[in-house]
């Protein structure tokens, strides 16, 4: 999903994207103020989130899982959201993001991550609120499905020799 717009003050609200081609949410081109929030962002091949040549943006409480390569264990090269603007903000009153490869220490157990989690990108952005759990349902994949479809796809090319 791509934000672009000279006049900002955009709202994504609410989606689910699941397994994009390219990032899940883009933020880009003068898109100033806009406001990401409620989002829930799957595997998508690059950055769930990515905010580009956008200033004064507002990014919270969306459930960003296995995105750009990302695992259950923080690694920089595999970052969920990426920063290339002035001012935006990755938390809203004190709460962040979920990101999937970043949910513990929360030794005081408020819910929040102790340690602010780092995001790719020019201007050194991080979300400093990043939340333990999803407020959002993670809807599990259901593998029986795809066999099923592999059986009936056998089936069919069998019964057509």
């Amino acid at each position: 999903m791509y934000v672009c717009s000279s006049l900002g003050s955009n709202r994504v609200e609410n989606n689910t994207i699941r397994d994009s081609m390219d990032e899940g949410i883009r933020v880009y081109s003068s898109s100033d103020y806009t406001t990401v929030v409620n989002n829930s962002i799957f595997n998508s091949i690059n950055y769930g989130i990515d905010v580009h040549s956008s200033d004064n943006v507002l990014v919270y409480n969306n459930s960003l899982v296995g995105n750009n390569g990302a695992t259950d264990t923080y690694d920089f090269s595999h970052v969920q959201g990426v920063n290339n603007g002035s001012g935006n903000q990755w938390y809203y009153n004190g709460h962040g993001n979920y990101w999937s490869d970043w949910t513990s220490p929360d030794d005081d157990g408020d819910g929040i991550v102790d340690n602010p989690y780092i995001l790719e990108g020019d201007s050194g952005s991080h979300d400093p609120y990043p939340l333990v759990e999803s407020s959002h349902p993670i809807p599990e994949l259901n593998f029986f499905l795809p066999f099923i479809l592999i059986v009936l796809v056998t089936l069919y090319f069998v019964r057509k020799r």
